[in-house]
């Protein structure tokens, strides 16, 4: 009797079902990785700290599984690979910049830099 369910659960078309249920699990998983990771925010083009020529200048990022992003609490739109692009005006002195972001689900992350533009009379001596 044993040997009679042994054999029917290794039947070829339990096995390819067992297969395809595992690839099927395996692929929704892969897929889902973003929605798990939550939003993912990056400025690309400057960094904390910098110091800057002029008072205007452009900020570029990326942005992943975004569903509200902004920059100084300004909102601010990505293109369809996620890349953003904001000129920006920076006063003398240190310029603190913060870009947030929300993903469908509430989740929230935020990036902070400093720029500095030197003054005038810094620029002198």
């Amino acid at each position: 009797m044993n040997q009679v369910k042994e054999i029917k659960l290794l039947n070829p078309r339990y096995l390819i079902f067992i297969a395809l249920s595992i690839l099927l699990v395996s692929y929704a998983m892969y897929q889902a990785r973003f929605i798990i990771q939550g939003p993912q925010i990056r400025i690309t083009s400057h960094t904390n700290g910098l110091t800057v020529g002029g008072h205007l200048i452009t900020l570029e990022g990326l942005a992943r599984n975004v569903a509200w992003l902004s920059l100084n609490d300004r909102q601010i739109f990505t293109n369809d690979k996620g890349a953003w692009s904001e000129k920006l005006l920076v006063s003398e002195g240190v310029s603190v910049v913060t870009l947030k972001a929300t993903d469908r689900f509430g989740r929230k992350t935020e990036e902070e830099i400093e720029l500095v533009l030197p003054t005038e009379r810094s620029q002198l001596n």
